[in-house]
């Protein structure tokens, strides 16, 4: 991170490991910092959703799936990370409009 410090990826990847070891106040920063890193990149916003969703914050999680992700629409549909929103209304939306998009490619 002291070498790197704008890299949203490591932020996001490091994210996980301080909540499961019960640092979850770094953790959400660490989730935050990526997102101010690197708010449009499909990559850190799916991986966030993926956090979020994770760790109980699911309209953060929804947020980052309705602001990127159609690259990852067949990846949602049978991730297990997305498991706590996928009966979620929001959720069953943002698919929606991602395979319009798509469609319309």
């Amino acid at each position: 991170m002291e070498s790197h410090p704008d890299n949203a990826r490591a932020y996001f990847l490091g994210a996980w490991p301080l909540y499961d070891s019960g640092e979850k106040a770094k953790a959400y920063e660490w989730a935050e910092r990526a997102l101010a890193i690197d708010p449009h990149d499909g990559s850190t916003l799916y991986n966030l959703a993926c956090f979020y969703a994770n760790t109980g914050e699911l309209d953060k999680a929804l947020d980052c799936l309705e602001r990127g992700g159609i690259h990852a629409l067949e990846w949602m549909a049978v991730d297990p990370d997305l498991d706590t929103i996928r009966d979620e209304p929001r959720f069953k939306k943002v698919v929606e409009r991602l395979k319009e998009v798509k469609g319309s490619e």
